[in-house]
């Protein structure tokens, strides 16, 4: 065998004392989503601590009960939801029409069903809508999200975690969920202005 075709690993340069720069840019990647997940969980906790339970958030309601694409999931609202199902102010039971498994608010009534679709494989929509008619419909927003090539969220506005955290935020002293009157939502107008959507 001839030696001058033996393929030789380049050496490497002394000052690289670590991982490559890519190993270093998807730990922090992954440091970061981590990060904001975590987030997602802390935003839930804040708001139930002040108002013992989720059911009158009108954008939790938006953000846990919204449609998902066919080939893609979004990472905040499948976080969310399973934050907000082992929340204690939720007892479970069987839903009447086997659709998911029914939550029952114990703080206030209110009635939701939890589903969960493996749409492709260890891949997961989580969804917590209520049976009652809700008023708000959004822009369509997504977080950061997971899909199969080619089918990314489309006429979608995807917010960072600092965008939805601002979103989830948001409050308005006129808005109030289960009022017989739609509530005052000039101040999502100007939220959803300052996001792009």
């Amino acid at each position: 065998m001839n030696s001058s075709l033996k393929y030789s690993k380049p050496a490497r340069k002394s000052t690289d004392s670590g991982p490559s720069n890519d190993n270093k840019l998807i730990e922090e990647a992954r440091s970061n989503f981590a990060r904001d997940l975590q987030g997602v969980r802390e935003t839930l906790k804040a708001y139930v601590d002040d108002n013992s339970c989720p059911c009158k958030w009108p954008q939790f309601e938006f953000w846990v009960s919204k449609e998902q694409g066919p080939g893609w999931h979004d990472y905040y609202q499948n976080e969310l939801v399973q934050a907000a199902i082992q929340l204690e102010c939720f007892e479970r039971s069987s839903s009447p029409n086997n659709s998911g498994t029914q939550l029952n608010c114990k703080k206030c009534g209110r009635t939701w069903i939890y589903s969960s679709h493996e749409w492709r494989m260890e891949a997961f929509k989580h969804k917590l809508v209520p049976l009652s008619e809700n008023y708000f419909t959004y822009p369509a927003l997504v977080g950061a999200y997971f899909a199969t090539a080619g089918s990314e969220p489309v006429n979608h506005k995807v917010i960072d975690f600092k965008e939805w955290k601002l979103f989830m935020s948001a409050n308005d002293s006129n808005l109030a969920i289960h009022n017989t009157h739609k509530p005052n939502t000039t101040w999502l107008s100007k939220l959803f202005k300052l996001l792009g959507a």
